[in-house]
């Protein structure tokens, strides 16, 4: 079910992310032999962030009772809550194994992926939460600068580190990723003002009907702005 799930759809933008900051910093940095090298194990880590990626909506469509995901029912709709929240627990934990065993690269730089991805991954979650705290509380008050934080919360650690590993396996710098995290920050939000505006409209490409955000009670910046 987890292997099925992977391949229903998507942009696939994150792992294209990750390919591409490698490239950019790779090219001309070393040998074409080391580059080969780097990039099979960073081919394997750009599997791992879109395999997080998808474990997250299966979560997320749980949390948010979502029935449409890619055109089809949601998985939780599909096989039950308890097998969803199994597959994509399972899905996690196959994202880790492959960022622990990447092949072609030293241990120290194996440790930083598993760290920037661990990071994102909590970072990611506060994200979420920021988002049923305000769901469940009574007040509905919503600022526009409220509403930008709660989207970069939830939506910009996955692009920074997708940028941060690629740059990394590319022979970049560690961890500390500086720029490039403001640079995700201002990605992300705007992938949710994109994703308001598909609200707004209606999203047929997952085949959902208009308005589904603003009626499951979701802060969206087209409710702060109202």
């Amino acid at each position: 079910l987890a292997a099925d799930f992977l391949g229903r759809g998507g942009k696939f933008l994150r792992p294209f992310v990750t390919l591409a900051a490698h490239d950019a910093v790779a090219s001309g940095r070393s040998g074409r032999g080391t580059e080969a090298t780097t990039r099979r194990a960073c081919r394997a880590a750009a599997v791992a962030i879109e395999v997080f990626h998808k474990a997250s909506l299966i979560h997320d469509d749980i949390e948010d009772a979502d029935r449409r995901r890619y055109g089809r029912s949601t998985l939780h709709e599909e096989a039950g809550v308890p097998t969803a929240l199994n597959t994509g627990d399972s899905l996690v934990g196959l994202g880790y194994r492959i960022v622990s065993t990447l092949p072609g690269v030293d241990a120290a730089c194996r440790a930083d992926v598993v760290a920037m991805l661990s990071d994102a991954h909590v970072r990611l979650a506060r994200g979420q939460g920021a988002e049923l705290w305000w769901r469940d509380a009574a007040d509905k008050s919503l600022a526009v600068a409220e509403a930008l934080e709660i989207y970069a919360l939830k939506t910009s650690p996955a692009f920074e580190v997708a940028l941060a590993i690629g740059v990394r396996l590319g022979g970049g710098a560690g961890i500390d990723v500086g720029p490039l995290a403001e640079y995700a920050r201002h990605v992300g939000i705007g992938f949710q003002v994109l994703n308001d505006l598909k609200d707004w409209r209606g999203d047929l490409e997952n085949d959902r009907a208009a308005a589904g955000d603003l009626l499951g009670g979701r802060p969206t910046l087209l409710w702060a702005l109202a």
